[in-house]
């Protein structure tokens, strides 16, 4: 009601003349290609102008400086019964936000209750055609990305105050104001409005599986689980037995032979190739090698320890 601020006209006015060191502080959300925004009057972080910033208009309006061209790469906007919603890139360094400065969030209470900026008013005609000034309002912007949020409603369970919550700045846009960040942009009208949080990610069930899937009583492991869990327990043991089966194999003459296709040895080859550490003797008794007169026939057991059988003669 009444004067809407020193530098600003009394209501929102089109076709203003356009003044780039203008301190109107009037922003107004309208459409996809007619909104303004809050940015430094002068290069300088956010954080450090947050009570003094000037708004920015994409058409001349309300004494406000005008977005330079090629500012804005991409734009969405967002409409639901509570609120409407714009989200943009681009270059915002045109708009005086140093490179790299990740900004921060502007909304009408600020560390002196009278607003960041101070004196800043917002208004939109999307609800119902008419100019309305919005109480419950964040723009947050740094130097590629902006999001802006008029709450424009409300119900006996969501509040306009909840539905612009100001304590979640450091979360920035695209978890506090989820959308398309992305250019060229979108447009979006939702009945229901959408969570003000983004939505938990649920993985549903297999189609084929929706029938057969039954609640089990407590206690009880599915099946198919018992038979993972024993697969698990069991694929070490059928590894080590088929290594074991693969070490089953004989150096004869610099070449492996399977212990089913490795001919018999004499003694006299084996005393040969044995150096006398009795090994060939182990191996040709482990593999029952050898038939001949007056050679002792050794088995190692499981241990590893030779066990001296028998004398077998023919």
């Amino acid at each position: 009601t009444g004067t809407q601020g020193v530098n600003n006209p009394p209501v929102p006015t089109l076709g203003t003349a356009i003044n780039q060191t203008s301190m109107a502080r009037f922003v107004r959300v309208n459409s996809i290609d007619d909104f303004c925004l809050f940015a430094p009057p002068t290069l300088a972080n956010i954080s450090d102008t947050e009570t003094f910033e000037v708004a920015w208009c994409t058409k001349p309006r309300n004494n406000a400086r005008v977005i330079p061209d090629g500012t804005i790469t991409g734009v969405s906007f967002l409409k639901t019964p509570f609120y409407v919603q714009l989200m943009g890139t681009g270059d915002f360094t045109k708009l005086n936000i140093p490179q790299g400065d990740f900004g921060g969030e502007l909304d009408p209470h600020g560390a002196y209750g009278a607003g960041n900026p101070v004196g800043g008013n917002v208004t939109t005609n999307v609800v119902d055609g008419e100019d309305e000034p919005i109480a419950e309002w964040m723009l947050y912007i740094d130097y590629n990305q902006f999001c802006i949020r008029l709450c424009t409603s409300a119900n006996s369970t969501y509040s306009a105050a909840f539905m612009c919550w100001h304590e979640l700045d450091e979360m920035g846009c695209e978890f506090v104001m989820p959308g398309t960040y992305n250019p060229p942009g979108t447009l979006y009208a939702f009945p229901p409005p959408p969570s003000c949080r983004p939505p938990p990610l649920l993985t549903p069930p297999r189609q084929r599986n929706l029938r057969r899937r039954r609640r089990l009583p407590a206690g009880l492991v599915p099946l198919r689980r018992q038979r993972r869990h024993l697969l698990q327990h069991l694929r070490p043991i059928l590894h080590r037995r088929l290594h074991r089966q693969r070490r089953a194999t004989h150096l004869v003459y610099g070449r492996r032979h399977r212990y089913a296709q490795r001919p018999v040895l004499d003694a006299e080859q084996l005393e040969l190739r044995d150096d006398g550490d009795g090994r060939e003797w182990d191996r040709a008794g482990e593999f029952g090698g050898l038939r001949r007169a007056g050679v002792e026939r050794v088995r190692v057991g499981r241990a590893g320890e030779r066990r001296r059988r028998s004398r077998v003669a023919r």
